[in-house]
C-alpha cells in the first residue's frame, strides 16, 4: 500500500491484540515502526519478527500511557530516531470487571489508561507534528454509544476518548494534522477473553488491523467496523429508554 511506503509510524499499545496485528500488517509496506507498550518481552519478540522479515524496520520503547513522563519519553525517542513521526496510532486500552457493586477505583484505573493515554499522547504528538503535519489515529470503541450496565467504566472511558479526538480534530485542521477515530466492535483479544455475555459479530485482531490500515490510508475521520455493529451502535444512541432497559438490564447484553 503506497500510502505507508517509507512512512515513520508510532504505535502505542503494540505488544498484543489489535496493536500487534496492525504492526505486523504495516510491516509489509516498507515503513519504519516504533512500537511501545508495557510488556518489553512481547515488544522485543515483535520487533525481531518484523526485522527478521527484512521488509520494514522496528524499534521499541517500554511505555505506560497512564504515566505522562513515560509517554513523553517514548514520543521524544521516536522523534529523535525518525526525525519526524508521520503516523501515530494510540491503541493502548484496558477493560475491567466492575462486579456487582459500584467501585470508583475501577473507574479510576480504566480512565488512567483509556482516557489519559489519549490525553498524554496528544499532549506530545501535536507539538511534534506541528511543523510537518501528520496523522494521529486513536482507538476508542463502538461501545461509546451509551452507558452500558456492568461496563460503565469502560463505555464512559471510550465515550470520553471519542469526544476528545473529535474536538481536537477540528482544533488542528489548520495545522495539517489529521485526527482519526478508530471504533472497533468486538475483537477477539485478551481484553474480551473473560467476557461472559454474547459478543455478536466478533472478529479477529488481524481482521481489525485490515479495517484500520485501509481506513488510515484513506484518512477517514471515523473508522468504525464491522459495519453491522457500527449501525447497531448508531441505533443504540437514539434507542428509547424503555428498549435500552429491556436489552441491557442486569449488566448483560440480551441478543
Amino acid at each position: 500500500m503506497q500510502y505507508f511506503y517509507k512512512k515513520n509510524i508510532l504505535i502505542i499499545g503494540a505488544s498484543q491484540g489489535i496493536g500487534k496485528a496492525t504492526a505486523l500488517l504495516l510491516s509489509q509496506y516498507q515503513c519504519k515502526l516504533w512500537l511501545s507498550a508495557r510488556n518489553e518481552t512481547a515488544l522485543q519478540s515483535l520487533c525481531k519478527q518484523i526485522n527478521d522479515a527484512g521488509v520494514s524496520s522496528a524499534l521499541y520503547s517500554v511505555c505506560d500511557v497512564s504515566d505522562e513522563n513515560s509517554v513523553a519519553d517514548t514520543i521524544q525517542k521516536a522523534t529523535s530516531e525518525f526525525g519526524a513521526i508521520d503516523i501515530a496510532i494510540i491503541n493502548a486500552g484496558i477493560n475491567g470487571s466492575e462486579g456487582n457493586h459500584f467501585d470508583s477505583n475501577v473507574f479510576k484505573n480504566i480512565y488512567s489508561v483509556n482516557i489519559n493515554g489519549i490525553l498524554h499522547s496528544l499532549q506530545y504528538l501535536l507539538p511534534a507534528m506541528q511543523t510537518q503535519g501528520g496523522v494521529i489515529a486513536g482507538v476508542t470503541s463502538l461501545a461509546d454509544f451509551r452507558g452500558v450496565p456492568g461496563s460503565g467504566a469502560y463505555t464512559s472511558s471510550k465515550t470520553a476518548a471519542s469526544f476528545i479526538l473529535e474536538a481536537v480534530r477540528y482544533e488542528v485542521l489548520s495545522e495539517n494534522i489529521r485526527i482519526l477515530t478508530i471504533k472497533p466492535g468486538f475483537v477477539s483479544t485478551n481484553m474480551t477473553a473473560d467476557i461472559k455475555y454474547k459478543m455478536p459479530f466478533i472478529i479477529s485482531p488481524e481482521k481489525a488491523a485490515t479495517y484500520i490500515v485501509k481506513g488510515i490510508a484513506k484518512e477517514k475521520p471515523i473508522i468504525a467496523f464491522p459495519k453491522i455493529v457500527s449501525i447497531a451502535s448508531t441505533i443504540g444512541k437514539i434507542m428509547p429508554l424503555w428498549l435500552f432497559k429491556l436489552l441491557f438490564s442486569k449488566g448483560e447484553y440480551k441478543f
